[in-house]
Protein backbone atom coordinates (compact mmCIF):
# COMPACT_ATOMS: atom_id res chain seq x y z
CA UNK A 1 0.00 0.00 0.00
CA UNK A 2 1.36 3.21 -1.24
CA UNK A 3 1.28 6.52 0.89
CA UNK A 4 0.58 8.24 -2.52
CA UNK A 5 -3.01 6.70 -1.95
CA UNK A 6 -3.01 8.33 1.75
CA UNK A 7 -6.15 5.88 2.14
CA UNK A 8 -6.08 5.73 6.28
CA UNK A 9 -4.79 8.43 8.26
CA UNK A 10 -0.90 7.09 8.83
CA UNK A 11 -0.51 7.33 5.21
CA UNK A 12 -2.13 10.90 5.15
CA UNK A 13 -0.03 11.94 7.63
CA UNK A 14 3.36 10.59 5.24
CA UNK A 15 1.64 12.57 3.21
CA UNK A 16 1.38 15.36 4.66
CA UNK A 17 4.99 15.59 5.85
CA UNK A 18 5.85 15.19 2.29
CA UNK A 19 3.57 18.00 0.67
CA UNK A 20 4.68 19.87 3.33
CA UNK A 21 8.08 20.16 2.92
CA UNK A 22 8.08 19.90 -0.97
CA UNK A 23 10.17 17.23 -1.25
CA UNK A 24 11.42 16.52 -4.73
CA UNK A 25 10.80 13.48 -6.71
CA UNK A 26 14.53 13.13 -7.92
CA UNK A 27 15.96 12.67 -4.41
CA UNK A 28 13.15 10.40 -3.12
CA UNK A 29 13.02 6.55 -2.61
CA UNK A 30 9.59 5.34 -1.82
CA UNK A 31 9.33 1.80 0.16
CA UNK A 32 5.74 0.67 1.36
CA UNK A 33 4.22 2.67 3.51
CA UNK A 34 6.72 5.86 3.19
CA UNK A 35 9.81 6.86 1.76
CA UNK A 36 13.17 8.17 2.30
CA UNK A 37 14.94 10.99 1.07
CA UNK A 38 17.75 13.00 1.23
CA UNK A 39 18.32 16.41 2.17
CA UNK A 40 21.42 16.47 1.80
CA UNK A 41 23.87 14.01 2.05
CA UNK A 42 22.17 11.76 4.79
CA UNK A 43 19.42 9.11 4.20
CA UNK A 44 16.02 10.07 6.21
CA UNK A 45 13.51 8.19 6.38
CA UNK A 46 9.60 8.57 6.99
CA UNK A 47 6.93 5.82 7.42
CA UNK A 48 3.72 4.32 9.26
CA UNK A 49 2.87 1.54 10.38
CA UNK A 50 -0.37 -0.63 9.88
CA UNK A 51 -3.24 0.77 12.33
CA UNK A 52 -4.23 -1.24 15.30
CA UNK A 53 -7.59 -0.58 17.20
CA UNK A 54 -6.90 0.60 20.73
CA UNK A 55 -9.27 1.74 23.25
CA UNK A 56 -12.54 2.55 20.80
CA UNK A 57 -10.02 4.04 17.98
CA UNK A 58 -7.41 3.09 15.25
CA UNK A 59 -3.74 4.10 15.93
CA UNK A 60 -1.58 4.50 13.08
CA UNK A 61 2.05 4.89 14.51
CA UNK A 62 4.42 7.33 12.25
CA UNK A 63 8.56 7.06 12.41
CA UNK A 64 11.05 9.49 11.35
CA UNK A 65 14.92 8.41 11.08
CA UNK A 66 17.43 9.71 10.11
CA UNK A 67 20.96 8.35 9.30
CA UNK A 68 24.00 9.78 12.19
CA UNK A 69 26.95 8.55 12.39
CA UNK A 70 28.91 5.43 11.14
CA UNK A 71 30.65 3.64 14.13
CA UNK A 72 33.73 1.87 12.24
CA UNK A 73 33.27 -0.87 14.98
CA UNK A 74 33.46 1.93 17.93
CA UNK A 75 30.02 2.03 18.74
CA UNK A 76 30.55 1.22 22.60
CA UNK A 77 33.15 4.08 22.98
CA UNK A 78 30.54 6.48 21.68
CA UNK A 79 27.93 5.68 24.11
CA UNK A 80 29.12 8.02 27.02
CA UNK A 81 29.42 11.18 24.80
CA UNK A 82 26.28 10.67 22.53
CA UNK A 83 23.84 9.84 25.34
CA UNK A 84 25.17 12.71 27.49
CA UNK A 85 24.85 14.86 24.25
CA UNK A 86 21.33 14.14 24.63
CA UNK A 87 20.69 15.82 28.04
CA UNK A 88 20.09 18.70 25.06
CA UNK A 89 17.45 16.90 22.96
CA UNK A 90 15.01 18.11 21.34
CA UNK A 91 12.12 15.71 19.83
CA UNK A 92 13.89 12.96 18.89
CA UNK A 93 16.05 9.91 20.44
CA UNK A 94 19.76 8.15 19.70
CA UNK A 95 19.12 4.90 18.85
CA UNK A 96 22.20 2.40 17.42
CA UNK A 97 21.12 0.08 14.11
CA UNK A 98 23.59 -3.12 14.82
CA UNK A 99 22.98 -4.51 11.35
CA UNK A 100 24.66 -0.99 9.77
CA UNK A 101 26.36 -0.33 13.13
CA UNK A 102 25.06 2.77 12.35
CA UNK A 103 23.43 5.28 14.93
CA UNK A 104 19.83 7.04 14.36
CA UNK A 105 18.14 9.60 14.98
CA UNK A 106 14.31 8.35 16.03
CA UNK A 107 11.28 9.86 16.61
CA UNK A 108 7.75 7.79 16.51
CA UNK A 109 3.69 9.00 17.44
CA UNK A 110 0.76 7.18 17.75
CA UNK A 111 -1.66 9.07 15.77
CA UNK A 112 -5.57 9.13 15.70
CA UNK A 113 -8.00 11.27 14.56
CA UNK A 114 -8.00 12.75 17.92
CA UNK A 115 -4.77 14.29 18.14
CA UNK A 116 -4.43 14.64 14.70
CA UNK A 117 -4.11 17.80 14.65
CA UNK A 118 -1.49 18.62 17.29
CA UNK A 119 0.73 15.66 16.88
CA UNK A 120 1.53 16.06 13.49
CA UNK A 121 2.71 19.74 13.81
CA UNK A 122 4.87 18.29 16.39
CA UNK A 123 5.62 15.58 14.22
CA UNK A 124 6.44 17.77 11.11
CA UNK A 125 9.01 19.22 13.74
CA UNK A 126 10.90 16.44 14.33
CA UNK A 127 11.57 15.67 10.42
CA UNK A 128 12.90 19.19 10.50
CA UNK A 129 14.95 19.17 13.06
CA UNK A 130 16.43 15.75 12.14
CA UNK A 131 17.94 17.31 9.30
CA UNK A 132 19.16 20.16 10.57
CA UNK A 133 20.71 18.74 13.55
CA UNK A 134 22.71 15.94 11.46
CA UNK A 135 23.77 18.49 8.82
CA UNK A 136 24.91 20.79 11.58
CA UNK A 137 26.91 18.27 13.99
CA UNK A 138 27.84 14.91 12.49
CA UNK A 139 30.87 15.99 10.63
CA UNK A 140 32.41 17.42 13.64
CA UNK A 141 30.80 15.07 16.27
CA UNK A 142 32.41 11.91 13.54
CA UNK A 143 35.87 13.92 13.61
CA UNK A 144 36.03 13.97 17.80
CA UNK A 145 34.58 10.39 18.16
CA UNK A 146 37.01 8.63 16.06
CA UNK A 147 34.19 7.58 13.37
CA UNK A 148 32.21 8.41 9.75
CA UNK A 149 29.39 10.64 8.86
CA UNK A 150 26.50 8.71 8.11
CA UNK A 151 26.36 10.22 4.75
CA UNK A 152 25.07 8.27 1.58
CA UNK A 153 23.61 9.63 -1.70
CA UNK A 154 20.30 8.46 -3.82
CA UNK A 155 20.96 5.00 -5.30
CA UNK A 156 19.77 6.45 -8.90
CA UNK A 157 20.15 10.28 -8.75
CA UNK A 158 23.35 10.66 -7.33
CA UNK A 159 25.15 13.32 -5.01
CA UNK A 160 22.84 16.61 -4.43
CA UNK A 161 24.01 19.63 -6.49
CA UNK A 162 22.60 21.64 -3.68
CA UNK A 163 21.22 20.91 -0.49
CA UNK A 164 17.69 20.77 0.62
CA UNK A 165 16.27 24.16 2.29
CA UNK A 166 14.90 22.28 5.06
CA UNK A 167 19.21 21.77 5.87
CA UNK A 168 18.85 25.89 7.52
CA UNK A 169 15.35 25.48 8.95
CA UNK A 170 16.96 25.99 12.29
CA UNK A 171 17.76 28.97 11.67
CA UNK A 172 15.06 30.19 9.21
CA UNK A 173 12.00 28.88 11.56
CA UNK A 174 12.87 27.30 14.41
CA UNK A 175 14.92 30.17 16.50
CA UNK A 176 13.37 32.89 15.38
CA UNK A 177 10.42 31.56 16.93
CA UNK A 178 12.73 30.93 19.93
CA UNK A 179 13.62 34.15 20.56
CA UNK A 180 9.83 34.92 21.66
CA UNK A 181 8.68 34.64 24.80
CA UNK A 182 7.56 30.74 25.38
CA UNK A 183 3.81 29.73 23.94
CA UNK A 184 2.75 27.92 26.70
CA UNK A 185 3.31 30.96 29.37
CA UNK A 186 0.45 31.10 31.04
CA UNK A 187 -1.50 28.31 28.90
CA UNK A 188 -4.98 27.43 30.12
CA UNK A 189 -3.63 23.41 29.43
CA UNK A 190 -1.50 23.54 32.74
CA UNK A 191 -4.54 21.80 34.52
CA UNK A 192 -5.34 19.91 32.17
CA UNK A 193 -2.35 18.28 31.94
CA UNK A 194 -2.10 17.81 35.67
CA UNK A 195 -5.34 16.01 35.02
CA UNK A 196 -4.06 13.99 32.70
CA UNK A 197 -0.92 13.08 35.28
CA UNK A 198 -2.68 12.68 38.54
CA UNK A 199 -4.25 9.27 37.99
CA UNK A 200 -0.95 8.33 37.47
CA UNK A 201 1.15 10.38 39.62
CA UNK A 202 1.91 9.97 43.53
CA UNK A 203 1.78 13.53 43.88
CA UNK A 204 1.16 16.50 41.05
CA UNK A 205 1.17 19.83 41.62
CA UNK A 206 1.24 22.89 38.73
CA UNK A 207 1.34 26.62 39.44
CA UNK A 208 -0.88 27.04 36.24
CA UNK A 209 1.43 29.65 34.48
CA UNK A 210 4.72 28.20 33.80
CA UNK A 211 5.51 24.40 35.63
CA UNK A 212 4.11 21.21 36.44
CA UNK A 213 6.27 19.01 38.64
CA UNK A 214 5.38 15.31 39.65
CA UNK A 215 6.18 12.42 41.42
CA UNK A 216 5.83 8.23 40.63
CA UNK A 217 6.40 5.18 42.70
CA UNK A 218 10.27 3.84 41.82
CA UNK A 219 10.39 0.36 43.47
CA UNK A 220 13.98 -0.36 42.73
CA UNK A 221 16.07 1.39 44.98
CA UNK A 222 17.25 4.93 45.04
CA UNK A 223 16.88 5.15 48.89
CA UNK A 224 13.23 5.14 48.67
CA UNK A 225 12.91 8.56 46.49
CA UNK A 226 10.48 8.75 43.68
CA UNK A 227 10.69 9.59 39.90
CA UNK A 228 10.56 13.21 39.56
CA UNK A 229 8.65 14.98 36.14
CA UNK A 230 9.01 18.27 35.87
CA UNK A 231 7.60 20.65 32.84
CA UNK A 232 8.30 23.88 32.35
CA UNK A 233 8.01 26.83 29.87
CA UNK A 234 10.92 28.73 31.81
CA UNK A 235 13.80 26.60 30.66
CA UNK A 236 15.39 28.11 27.18
CA UNK A 237 17.06 25.16 24.79
CA UNK A 238 20.38 26.39 24.54
CA UNK A 239 20.46 26.41 20.73
CA UNK A 240 16.43 26.70 20.01
CA UNK A 241 15.35 29.44 22.26
CA UNK A 242 12.35 28.84 24.19
CA UNK A 243 9.73 26.36 24.23
CA UNK A 244 8.33 23.55 26.30
CA UNK A 245 11.06 21.27 28.77
CA UNK A 246 10.31 17.70 30.15
CA UNK A 247 12.34 16.06 32.20
CA UNK A 248 12.09 12.55 33.76
CA UNK A 249 14.44 11.89 36.48
CA UNK A 250 14.95 8.21 37.58
CA UNK A 251 17.17 7.72 41.06
CA UNK A 252 19.38 4.87 40.18
CA UNK A 253 23.09 4.58 41.33
CA UNK A 254 24.94 3.92 38.40
CA UNK A 255 28.00 4.50 36.65
CA UNK A 256 28.38 6.26 33.67
CA UNK A 257 28.81 3.84 31.32
CA UNK A 258 26.06 1.63 32.35
CA UNK A 259 23.38 4.04 32.56
CA UNK A 260 24.73 5.26 28.96
CA UNK A 261 24.25 1.84 27.50
CA UNK A 262 21.23 2.07 29.52
CA UNK A 263 19.23 4.66 28.17
CA UNK A 264 20.41 3.65 24.37
CA UNK A 265 19.09 0.37 24.92
CA UNK A 266 15.85 2.11 26.56
CA UNK A 267 15.34 4.12 23.36
CA UNK A 268 15.68 1.23 21.39
CA UNK A 269 12.95 -0.56 23.28
CA UNK A 270 10.41 2.63 22.72
CA UNK A 271 11.83 2.35 18.74
CA UNK A 272 10.66 -1.54 19.01
CA UNK A 273 7.73 -1.35 21.00
CA UNK A 274 4.43 0.08 21.18
CA UNK A 275 4.41 1.14 24.78
CA UNK A 276 1.76 3.99 24.19
CA UNK A 277 4.15 6.93 24.91
CA UNK A 278 4.81 8.96 22.09
CA UNK A 279 8.42 8.75 21.25
CA UNK A 280 9.21 12.62 21.99
CA UNK A 281 12.34 13.04 23.02
CA UNK A 282 15.50 11.08 24.45
CA UNK A 283 16.97 9.11 27.28
CA UNK A 284 20.15 10.57 28.17
CA UNK A 285 22.74 11.05 31.05
CA UNK A 286 21.68 14.21 32.67
CA UNK A 287 24.50 14.81 34.98
CA UNK A 288 24.93 11.89 37.72
CA UNK A 289 21.11 11.12 36.69
CA UNK A 290 19.16 8.80 34.07
CA UNK A 291 16.82 11.17 32.27
CA UNK A 292 14.34 11.23 29.67
CA UNK A 293 14.39 14.56 28.10
CA UNK A 294 12.47 16.86 25.67
CA UNK A 295 11.98 20.23 24.12
CA UNK A 296 9.16 21.39 22.31
CA UNK A 297 10.33 24.30 20.07
CA UNK A 298 7.71 27.27 20.31
CA UNK A 299 7.22 27.14 16.53
CA UNK A 300 5.63 23.47 17.40
CA UNK A 301 2.86 25.20 19.36
CA UNK A 302 -0.45 23.42 19.18
CA UNK A 303 -3.27 23.22 21.48
CA UNK A 304 -3.19 20.27 22.93
CA UNK A 305 0.78 19.49 23.25
CA UNK A 306 0.81 20.11 26.75
CA UNK A 307 -1.51 17.90 28.18
CA UNK A 308 -0.78 15.05 25.28
CA UNK A 309 3.18 15.11 26.28
CA UNK A 310 2.64 15.13 30.23
CA UNK A 311 0.03 12.05 29.72
CA UNK A 312 3.23 10.52 27.79
CA UNK A 313 5.56 11.33 30.36
CA UNK A 314 3.57 9.62 33.42
CA UNK A 315 3.06 6.41 31.33
CA UNK A 316 6.46 5.96 30.51
CA UNK A 317 7.28 6.47 34.41
CA UNK A 318 5.04 3.69 35.00
CA UNK A 319 6.35 1.97 32.02
CA UNK A 320 9.65 2.15 33.03
CA UNK A 321 8.58 0.94 37.01
CA UNK A 322 6.65 -1.92 35.80
CA UNK A 323 9.67 -3.26 33.48
CA UNK A 324 12.47 -2.47 34.87
CA UNK A 325 14.24 -5.65 36.29
CA UNK A 326 13.48 -7.35 32.55
CA UNK A 327 15.06 -4.36 30.71
CA UNK A 328 18.25 -4.18 32.99
CA UNK A 329 18.88 -7.95 32.44
CA UNK A 330 18.64 -7.68 28.58
CA UNK A 331 20.46 -4.12 28.37
CA UNK A 332 23.60 -5.68 30.38
CA UNK A 333 22.98 -8.82 27.76
CA UNK A 334 22.68 -6.62 24.89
Amino acid sequence: MSWHNKDDLGLALVGFVHDSLKISDKYRLDQGRGFTWWASDYAQTIWADMGIFHNMANFFRLHTEIEFLRCEGQAHECEVPLLEAMADANLSAMVYDREKDTYKLHCSVYACYENEDWLKRLFLGAVGLQICEVQHTAKSLASRLGVLPATSVHPLAGMREHADAMVEADERFFKPWGTQASRWNGSAEWEDARQAVKRISMTCTTDDQTQLTADFEWHHGGNGNPMRLTITSNEAHPGLGNGLSCHLIVPINMVVGSRAHLALYLNEMERKEWNWCNDIGSWCCRGIDLAFDCFVPNISFAVGVLPGLAHDMANRARWLDEQWESMLTSAATG
